[in-house]
């Protein structure tokens, strides 16, 4: 694999927080899921996935897109 194959360490965090959230959405649901819980799953800071993601609502857009995109 070469480097400009190789995903970035944002892009990494990225798939980390979307893998995450998903967990954690589909068990506590949106309103029982705090960044700050996301966060600790991926190990950064609950405020951190604001760079990837403006809303907690983007974020789990993004979720459901990924879950039925996927199918």
């Amino acid at each position: 694999m070469t480097a400009a194959t190789r995903p970035s360490k944002s892009e990494r965090t990225k798939e980390s927080v979307l893998s995450a959230a998903e967990m954690l959405f589909s068990e506590l649901g949106f309103d029982g899921t705090t960044l700050d819980a996301i966060g600790e799953q991926v190990g950064i800071q609950g405020t951190a996935i604001l760079y990837h993601y403006a809303t907690k609502r983007e974020l789990y857009e993004a979720v459901l897109d990924r879950m039925f995109t996927s199918m």
